[in-house]
């Protein structure tokens, strides 16, 4: 039963991982803006 709870753990980790590394990210936002041409970043 510990095992696919684990397998499960480690996708959600994964994904969940990826999405908030890619939000926060400085980078991220400052490409987001730029590349969707946002009157923001202007």
């Amino acid at each position: 039963m510990g095992a696919p709870a684990e397998g499960h753990d480690t996708l959600r980790r994964l994904q969940e991982e990826l999405v908030p590394e890619a939000d926060p990210d400085p980078r991220t936002a400052i490409a987001s803006p730029t590349q969707h041409g946002d009157p923001v970043a202007s």
